[in-house]
């Protein structure tokens, strides 16, 4: 979406639609959430993390992919949910490149699997993958989404690793 809006040309429009409740937590479901942010998908995933900590007992595991250690948003807001939460909110941070900075992993694209792999809850009944991003990064970790936002087919890299639909919500 970002990459839309700064795309725009003085005078162009955007429609804008909802808000649209799209996925509805319901406490003791999971046991267990994987969070896969891209860019700022984070912005939506976080908001769920932290009802998902203050109003439940799962664990939440947040995974965030950039370009660079200083495209990574909201990352003093992450660090804080881990420490209010020992034990039951892990982050991890994923980059392609750029200036090296401690808390984060380096990997790109092609590393996606082994991080993915690395980082989320294995595919079981009371887990759950959020994913949210840019739209080929979506396409890519689970699948596109249909034409008409629907959640379609799992796909990508999740798929690979033994999701299942009922393991996957594309937001």
């Amino acid at each position: 979406m970002g990459t839309k809006l700064h795309s725009l040309k003085e005078g162009e429009t955007v429609e804008v639609r909802g808000p649209n409740q799209q996925w509805t937590f319901k406490k003791g479901q999971y046991s267990h959430y994987g969070i896969v942010a891209g860019g700022t998908g984070i912005t939506p995933l976080i908001q769920a993390a932290e009802y998902i900590l203050k109003n439940g007992t799962a664990k939440v595991t947040f995974t965030t992919f950039n370009k660079t250690p200083s495209d990574v948003l909201l990352r003093s807001e992450l660090a804080a949910l881990e420490t209010s939460y020992p034990g039951r909110m892990q982050v991890v941070h994923c980059v392609e490149g750029g200036e090296k900075d401690a808390g984060c992993q380096q990997g790109g694209r092609c590393c996606m699997p082994r991080l993915l792999k690395a980082n989320l809850p294995a595919p079981a009944d009371g887990v759950m993958v959020l994913v949210c991003g840019p739209q080929a990064m979506t396409g890519h970790v689970a699948g596109p989404k249909t034409e008409d936002y629907k959640q379609g087919e799992i796909g990508g890299v999740l798929k690979v690793l033994g999701y299942e639909s009922k393991h996957v919500w594309k937001v």
